[in-house]
């Protein structure tokens, strides 16, 4: 009977980590989101932990957003994660749009399910995003998955964003620490929530287009992963194949803003320095913290059922002392 209550009690609170996580889907389409606060801590030279701990309080204790607002799909951003797809989406946010970068995915984990179980086309995933207010999509997530989408629409403009250093630079980064994350994600207590699941659906579908197996620790992925140049290479033409010429920005992060102020057709660029979004050793600490918590993740729930006990207990006995005294 304990046993079972205490089964009850973490199954809640892992049900709510999740009800949590779907609050990001609105971090990105309203106010200052994640990414954006993320760079800004950076910019501000605070540290890994204050950092941290800033983006823990609006993951998990976030204030109520208010409704989105459904908008159309307006640019598509078709670069592989890793080659300035989190730059360009904050470079978008201060040009006015919405992207669905980073956490605001998370928000799509319902569709995504819906996807994966045949019942929701490549489509759906773009008007879900849609519904929930992002006129940017694409970036890392789903730039390989929409593009050819993305492609057939007149109305949307595409930036295929390029890693500086070509094809071995972009899988020497990408392969330094993306495949330990979606390792990471995959183990418990990560894989307790749906959200999560969904999500490792698609990283591992990722894995498989870049010409591996959907294994993260696959030796095909091991850093600084030769292989995956060739993968780089084939994707970036595959995009500028599907996409028209008129509606196509090849970008370079370095190039800064002209080109995007340009290709947007936006009359006044900005004058501050383009953004910079993360650096591999912040992603490489980031995945040491991952590691961790599949380590310790036990200790988790039990912290939070013992927590709330030992408060009432101290607070009822001092409640008891006083009376008596």
């Amino acid at each position: 009977m304990v046993l079972g209550k205490l089964t009850k009690a973490v199954w809640w609170r892992l049900n709510f980590v999740d009800v949590a996580l779907q609050f990001l889907l609105l971090t990105g389409a309203m106010g200052e989101g994640l990414s954006e606060k993320f760079s800004r801590l950076q910019n501000e030279e605070r540290s890994h932990a204050e950092i941290s701990l800033a983006l823990f309080k609006d993951m998990f204790f976030p204030e109520p957003p208010p409704p989105p607002e459904p908008t159309k799909l307006k640019v598509f951003g078709a670069g592989l994660p890793r080659s300035g797809t989190g730059s360009l989406a904050l470079a978008l946010t201060t040009l006015g749009y919405k992207p669905c970068h980073g956490p605001g995915t998370f928000a799509l984990a319902s569709v995504l399910g819906e996807h994966y179980a045949g019942r929701a086309s490549k489509w759906d995933l773009i008007r879900r995003q849609e519904e929930l207010g992002y006129d940017v999509q694409g970036l890392d997530q789903l730039s390989w998955k929409n593009f050819e989408e993305a492609a057939q629409m007149p109305n949307v403009k595409v930036i295929l964003s390029q890693h500086p250093r070509g094809g071995a630079g972009w899988a020497a980064s990408w392969s330094s620490f993306a495949p330990d994350h979606i390792h990471y994600f995959g183990q418990r207590p990560f894989r307790f929530t749906d959200t999560m699941v969904q999500l490792m659906k698609l990283n591992r579908e990722f894995l498989t287009y870049l010409g591996g197996s959907d294994d993260p620790t696959d030796s095909y992925f091991a850093f600084p992963a030769p292989g995956l140049s060739d993968a780089y290479e084939r994707h970036n033409e595959a995009v500028k194949k599907a996409v028209p010429a008129e509606r196509l920005l090849v970008f370079d992060p370095t190039q800064g803003w002209e080109p995007i102020c340009r290709f947007l057709e936006v009359e006044q660029c900005p004058t501050t320095e383009y953004p910079r979004m993360t650096d591999r050793q912040m992603m490489l600490t980031m995945s040491k913290v991952w590691l961790v918590i599949t380590w310790i993740w036990p200790l988790i729930p039990v912290a939070a059922i013992a927590l709330p006990v030992l408060l009432v207990r101290f607070f009822f006995c001092r409640g008891t002392k006083t009376k008596t005294a």
